[in-house]
């Protein structure tokens, strides 16, 4: 059973029936506004627990946390092809939908 707001999960942290499957547009809108808060985060200073943040971003689009890692990685590959700074401890990672570009540029 899952906590109220949260989706089910198997054991390794995904959603029943999404390994392999694309990324909806509203789960990655979650990680790429989650990715610009963490930017922001960075750039005052702040320090981020990226473990946790992976945790819960995970349980809350259904997904494992490597899978959230290589999203918010995905991120930087497309802010860097931009030409913005990135947060240097997600290197970019340059696999990513053509749909996570729109995402981002928003």
């Amino acid at each position: 059973m899952c906590e109220q707001g949260q989706r089910p999960v198997d054991a390794d942290g995904t959603a029943p029936g999404t390994k392999g499957t694309d990324w909806t547009a509203e789960q990655v809108a979650v990680v790429v506004a989650n990715y610009f808060l963490m930017l922001e985060r960075e750039r005052v200073g702040n320090k981020i627990n990226k473990a946790e943040l992976y945790r819960r971003l995970g349980r809350e689009v259904g997904r494992s946390e490597k899978s959230i890692e290589w999203k918010l990685r995905n991120v930087s590959t497309v802010l860097e092809e931009l030409g913005i700074a990135w947060i240097p401890g997600l290197l970019p990672a340059h696999n990513y939908q053509d749909s996570l570009v729109q995402s981002v540029e928003v």
